[in-house]
């Protein structure tokens, strides 16, 4: 987030005194523009991917601002003094940079212990890496990248500002090595070459990159690089790499050797102002479509459009723009270079730092989204931190003005200010210290989600087991080895639809209707605390269908509600009484252990995965994994049906991962066609492709297809049902989903 907003101070006259002063770096309020429009398009992008689904890219123009203003900087200091001062330059980074940075953290650490204290233990390793500027190498090693969702983040953002002070390190080392051997080149030559290598690095990572869908490290090993036993994502590792991100930083340096603003004011170019306008005009609208059509990550995998060429039409759009407010009589300069924009681009540096970990206590876990109520509340508080940081922290340190303040407030007759001072130092540092003994003595444990799935794993059953007649007798073992409770606590708080947070790195805010929409086929679609199955449903009478279930004739979905849904009569729905004390759901007796048959079989992802304890217990056979998505479950109901594994009931819970296709979904009932009972559970997850997927799920029920209307029912769960991503479930969740199954199974 480099900032150049002023003119270098001159220096000391150098041994080459007699030599004429070197240009200087005007000042380009422009840029202050462009770098506005660059972290408004981020802020928009992190508070909700479908506002703006390419806002990431803002990042990619905070690259090439960084190496074009750094190298200018480092060829006027050398022009003026014949000299680059790396420790000069390192100081200014270093004052510029990390009085925010410091503040940030400090925050940031405060509040987590004081109100996060469970995430304690992984921000420490979080905190280290954005000290040493090493954040983006981190989250790479341990697999953290943006397209990671579900956990508590406030740090993950610091990624790119670690590309660019390795950057900043790294650079003045290869201009000073080609200032010593000044004759040999030219600037045009030195040019070409950056360019050729940012052509290299875009060409290697189109090469590098997974083209297809990312599931699970075992699911999809071509879309990760493993080494030893860490499975390291490709497109996390693509994204945040400084060589694969360095491509734009090596184009702005290019540009800073042939497109300096005071040679231009000299040269014949100057009269082509015009020309520029029109040229900037198309690059700026050219980063508009970017951000509007490309995604990081898609249904379908990372967006092969983003990686191979759209960071480079990035790039290049970039370059054009600042071609033209760097050029002397151009007004596209001047335009974006409006006050309102100029305030937003000099505190770009604190807007970026603040509005991710502000998002992050809003929203609880990244991933979710924020609606635009929320938006607007953490616009408002980033703005106020970045303007109190801007005016009383970084400014002061970078112009040198806190010495003066300090000098002040010392030599004050009255001594309120040095006490008010005094006191609030020594808040600060007793804060901070018992934050740090907090930080120091946290492990770092599991996400609830990550426990929870981890619990789940032990009471699944694997396709082996289940092909080859263990599956019964593993599911006798997991029944002995808990106490089976089927029935979920009263819950204290009243059973009233629950709203909740958005979320997703997918999807607009939207918000669970309190009321459900109406079904028209066979729906399980209201429930008390614990559904139990009505006297009248015979589910081994159903006919079994030689083909795929029909599809209902009525619309798939209609607008929420508050008139009861409808239901086929054929089949009684759950009751609708209000969730006083549930009566208890018996457990099924075991899946036999002689045969490969499983009596009941629940196939699902990671949301069945976690409550798999409380559906073994009510004597379901579960196999389920992270990230499953019913493209993949395919081959998987043909080898279980060629197995002779399906017996009474069969659930199927997939589409939280993914859109779902009529072809999948048709692949996945095909085999169970000749089950007695197929009980379909629709999606309850803000994502984009949610609603589709439900239509389709919906449209299937029939015949022996009945459906789980989680979608609906979820919103209905007493207690504290969600975890903070509004998905996965707690305890009480689980009962509950558990008990919805296991009423529609009969």
């Amino acid at each position: 987030m480099t900032s150049v907003s002023t003119r270098p101070t001159a220096s000391a006259p150098s041994d080459r005194s007699a030599a004429p002063r070197g240009p200087l770096v005007r000042y380009l309020p422009g840029l202050d523009g462009l770098r506005a429009l660059a972290v408004v398009a981020v802020m928009l992008y992190h508070a909700d991917p479908d506002w703006l689904p390419g806002g990431f890219l803002g990042v990619e123009v905070f690259f090439v601002l960084s190496g074009y203003l750094i190298t200018l900087l480092l060829l006027a200091e050398f022009d003026r003094n014949g000299r680059i001062d790396l420790g000069r330059f390192w100081m200014r980074r270093a004052r510029r940079l990390l009085p925010a940075l410091f503040v940030l953290l400090f925050l940031v650490l405060v509040v987590t212990a004081a109100f996060r204290s469970e995430a304690l233990g992984r921000l420490r390793g979080d905190l280290v890496a954005g000290l040493a500027y090493v954040s983006n190498w981190y989250q790479i090693w341990t697999a953290q990248g943006y397209a990671a969702a579900g956990e508590f983040a406030p740090l993950r953002h610091l990624w790119s500002l670690a590309v660019e002070e390795q950057f900043y390190l790294v650079w003045p080392l290869v201009m000073i090595a080609l200032f010593r051997r000044r004759a040999s080149w030219t600037p045009a030559l030195v040019a070409a070459w950056l360019v050729t290598i940012a052509v290299l690095i875009s060409i290697t990572v189109g090469l590098l990159h997974h083209s297809g869908r990312i599931g699970e490290c075992a699911v999809t090993p071509d879309a990760y690089w493993s080494i030893g036993e860490r499975c390291l994502p490709i497109a996390d590792a693509l994204y945040l790499s400084t060589i694969t991100r360095a491509g734009g930083l090596l184009l702005g340096a290019a540009l800073a050797f042939m497109w300096r603003p005071d040679a231009l004011a000299r040269g014949p170019i100057r009269r082509h102002g015009a020309l520029l306008d029109l040229v900037g005009v198309v690059g700026l609208v050219t980063l508009g479509v970017l951000a509007w059509r490309l995604h990081f990550v898609t249904p379908t995998g990372a967006d092969d459009v983003l990686f191979r060429g759209g960071f480079w039409f990035t790039d290049i759009a970039t370059l054009v723009v600042i071609a033209a407010v760097a050029h002397p009589t151009a007004r596209l300069g001047g335009i974006l270079g409006l006050q309102p924009l100029r305030w937003i681009g000099t505190r770009s540096y604190g807007l970026y730092l603040y509005h991710w970990p502000i998002y992050q206590l809003i929203r609880r876990v990244a991933g979710n989204r924020l609606t635009v109520e929320q938006f607007l509340w953490a616009m408002a508080v980033t703005a106020l931190i970045t303007e109190l940081s801007y005016r009383f922290v970084e400014q002061p340190i970078r112009t040198g003005e806190w010495r003066y303040w300090m000098r002040r407030i010392w030599h004050q007759d009255e001594p309120t200010a040095r006490l008010v001072l005094g006191s609030v130092a020594v808040l600060c540092l007793l804060v901070g210290g018992l934050s740090v003994v907090r930080l120091q003595a946290a492990d770092a444990e599991p996400s609830p989600i990550e426990a929870a799935i981890a619990d789940g794993e032990r009471d699944t059953v694997s396709i082996d087991e289940l092909l080859d007649g263990r599956a019964g007798a593993s599911l006798a073992v997991r029944q002995q080895r808990s106490t089976p409770t089927p029935t979920r606590p009263t819950p204290t708080t009243p059973t009233t639809p629950t709203t909740f947070t958005t979320m997703t790195t997918e999807v607009p805010a939207t918000t669970v209707p309190s009321t459900r929409p109406p079904t028209t086929t066979t729906v399980v679609d209201s429930a008390p605390a614990v559904a139990v199955p009505p006297s009248t449903r015979s589910p081994a009478s159903t006919a079994p269908s030689s083909s795929r279930p029909p599809t209902s004739t009525a619309p798939a979905t209609a607008p929420p509600s508050t008139a009861a849904p409808t239901t086929t009569p054929a089949t009684t729905s759950a009751p609708t009484a209000p969730p006083t004390t549930p009566a208890p759901v018996e457990a099924a007796p075991p899946a036999e252990a002689t045969s490969a048959r499983v009596a009941r079989l629940a196939i699902g992802d990671s949301v069945m995965l976690g409550a798999a304890g409380a559906l073994a217990d009510r004597g379901w056979a579960v196999n389920a994994e992270v990230s499953r998505q019913m493209i993949d479950t395919v081959p998987l109901m043909q080898q279980l049906d060629e197995g002779g594994v399906f017996g009474d009931v069969v659930v199927v819970h997939l589409g939280t991962n993914g859109p779902i296709s009529a072809t999948s979904l048709d692949g996945v009932l095909a085999p169970v066609a000749d089950v007695p009972r197929v009980v379909l559970v629709t999606v309850f997850a803000d994502r984009s492709w949610t609603a589709a997927n439900n239509d389709l799920i919906r449209s299937r029920a029939g015949g022996n297809v009945v459906l789980v209307d989680w979608a609906a029912l979820g919103a209905e769960c007493p207690g504290e049902c969600f975890e903070d991503d509004a998905i996965h479930l707690r305890p009480d969740g689980r009962a509950y989903y558990a008990d919805l199954i296991t009423s529609a199974a009969g």
